[in-house]
């Protein structure tokens, strides 16, 4: 189902912003083991796609908040 996947996506993309690389939100330039991914998946509950999608929004243009 693709809308799930992207939700999932957005999930790891507000994760990765909001704490940094992990076994779950990772970048290239951070390396993780199966076994570290796997025992990170158990230890965190997954977030709540509305609350994940809204986050990894982009603030409007002009809006302070942003800066």
């Amino acid at each position: 189902m693709p809308g799930a996947r992207v939700g999932e996506a957005l999930e790891r993309l507000a994760d990765l912003q909001a704490h940094g690389p992990s076994p779950r939100a990772f970048t290239f330039a951070s390396s993780y083991t199966a076994a570290e991914a796997a025992q990170h998946l158990q230890a965190a509950p997954p977030a709540q796609p509305e609350q994940a999608a809204r986050s990894a929004q982009p603030a409007p243009a002009g809006d302070a908040a942003a800066v």
